[in-house]
């Protein structure tokens, strides 16, 4: 696949929203025509973490499509991914680095990050395409929060083990143990045998966990004055994106009903954020929804099982595209920048 960067404006002065544009290599053939199902994709990661981490999915998305591409008889029919964007909220990943300075470390209200989405749709032009929502975590909350508050801004949405849940000490204990999380290595190899050293981590997908470890943290000089390596999500932001959770739950359960969008969740079997039983729940409250649960895996389903999700996820597609619909029109004026 190839990949370039891209800046966007957030929804205030003078944020801004670092993003990667994935597309296919190969190009789809001469004779298929517009009537093919045409999507763009956009990708939101889980708390603490960043937009890199999508990437082994991805390619396997891409090299699905272009195995179909390049095998079916009726090229008229399933999917094709024109693009996909990755995007790092405001505190994560390159955007934390953009913003610097600009940044709460108390509080980060996840209706920001939804606002923030609603100011890149307003940048970004589909065409023809059907815009698919694609989040973990807070991601995929975030997503549902956008819908709520911006009906029609997704013809679908796949919310991966998405943080709905009301228990304010799990929480509230989430972010206090951010606060403390170690955040500084003398190179790349200590820092690998740190997170290897820890449960969260040690059950990752290998690549994965390179991806982190590549694109997760950056060169700066702690306070002795020696080069060291640190996260681009300080822990102190991925803390207060913790605290900003309440409001917003609040009223994606108060408003859930009102989604009309095609979703699905898919859930770790052993998650305690969502677990398949409040997995069902959820999906039972909203007019289009159903959830598949990815065995053996906890919340962290986009780390510990890349192959599944892909898997999971290209079903998704193939069960839209086989529903394809009329889609309302977009809540977002055209724009040709993207």
């Amino acid at each position: 696949m190839n990949v370039s960067s891209v800046t966007f404006q957030g929804h205030t002065f003078p944020i801004r929203l670092s993003a990667k544009v994935y597309t296919p290599k190969q190009s789809k053939t001469k004779n298929n025509n517009a009537a093919r199902n045409n999507l763009t994709l956009l990708i939101t990661h889980a708390n603490g973490f960043h937009k890199e981490l999508w990437e082994p999915i991805l390619r396997r998305l891409f090299e699905r499509q272009a195995s179909v591409e390049a095998n079916s008889i009726d090229h008229n029919v399933g999917w094709w991914i024109e693009k996909a964007i990755a995007i790092d909220a405001q505190n994560h990943g390159d955007s934390a680095l953009l913003n610097k300075g600009h940044l709460n470390k108390d509080v980060f209200y996840w209706t920001e990050h939804a606002k923030d989405i609603q100011a890149i749709l307003g940048q970004i032009h589909i065409g023809e395409s059907k815009l698919v929502g694609v989040g973990h975590s807070f991601g995929g909350s975030s997503l549902l929060l956008t819908e709520i508050e911006r009906p029609g801004s997704f013809y679908a949405i796949a919310a991966i083990d998405p943080t709905i849940r009301g228990n304010l000490s799990i929480v509230q204990g989430i972010a206090d143990k951010a606060r403390r999380r170690k955040n500084g290595w003398e190179s790349e190899q200590a820092a690998r045998e740190y997170f290897l050293s820890k449960d969260l981590f040690a059950v990752w997908d290998k690549e994965i966990l390179g991806l982190h470890i590549e694109h997760g943290l950056y060169s700066t000089v702690a306070d002795n004055a020696q080069k060291m390596l640190a996260l681009k999500c300080d822990p102190a932001y991925e803390a207060a994106t913790f605290s900003g959770w309440k409001e917003p739950i609040q009223i994606i359960f108060s408003r859930i009903k009102e989604i009309s969008a095609r979703v699905r969740i898919i859930n770790g079997q052993v998650s305690v954020i969502c677990p398949p039983d409040h997995a069902k729940k959820l999906s039972s409250m909203m007019k289009n929804a159903d959830f598949r649960v990815v065995e053996k895996t906890g919340h962290l389903v986009v780390m510990e099982n890349p192959v599944e999700t892909e898997k999971e996820l290209a079903a998704f597609l193939d069960e839209i595209s086989a529903n394809w619909k009329i889609s309302p029109k977009s809540p977002f004026p055209p724009n040709p920048r993207l």
